[in-house]
């Protein structure tokens, strides 16, 4: 794209790009190429729009209806029952976008995730019954750390949630992007452990 020097055209945007540190910055951060040298600013060509992403919109919507069609079987479908479960599913709709935004979703990669969740599982029921069977309990029980890369919201939660459900293994406390586990044995590979399922999630939800 060309240089440019000057004012933003009508409807257009001045964006910068600091080379020194890879860094995109936009309008606010590099209004007019005043933070860096005009001969790295460049014009973004097309309008900006106010309007919010559509994603947002779809995840109501789809969330409005759920909990319509739920209220619907609970009322019997009664026209008269509308009069408070209309309020009641906007309310319910609104309060779950404030407390679980809607986040990036890709609905190919859950069953690979199932399998694995399944299989590991199942490695750790084999796990914990062999050190419960054996002469002397072998376990080390210990509390440790783990900074994920997942979004923040719901993946965080679910992959939380999934190491609670995994023998062996109970998530105790999430702080921010730092999981704390406690663990049967602090002797184990528990980051590689951890970085498997966390791998997993991201394909499902990509940050």
């Amino acid at each position: 794209m060309p240089p440019v020097c000057g004012e933003p055209p009508a409807g257009g945007l001045i964006l910068c790009h600091n080379k020194r540190s890879d860094v995109f910055a936009g309008v606010l951060t590099c209004r007019l190429g005043a933070v860096y040298p005009k001969r790295e600013c460049h014009r973004f060509r097309g309008p900006v729009s106010s309007a919010k992403s559509p994603a947002p919109l779809r995840t109501g919507a789809t969330r409005a209806a759920v909990y319509a069609l739920l209220w619907g079987v609970l009322t019997g479908f009664q026209p008269d029952s509308w009069l408070l479960g209309g309020p009641a599913v906007l309310l319910a709709t609104w309060l779950s976008l404030a407390l679980l935004p809607p986040v990036a979703f890709r609905p190919l990669p859950v069953p690979g995730l199932l399998a694995y969740f399944t299989w590991h599982s199942v490695l750790g029921a084999v796990d914990v019954a062999r050190r419960a069977l054996a002469p002397r309990l072998q376990i080390a029980p210990t509390l440790i750390s783990y900074k994920t890369s997942l979004p923040a919201g719901l993946p965080r939660v679910l992959f939380l949630n999934t190491i609670s459900l995994t023998p062996g293994t109970l998530g105790a406390d999430l702080q921010d992007d730092m999981l704390f586990v406690h663990v049967i044995d602090a002797a184990g590979d528990h980051d590689t452990a951890l970085a498997g399922l966390e791998a997993r999630l991201m394909q499902v939800f990509p940050a």
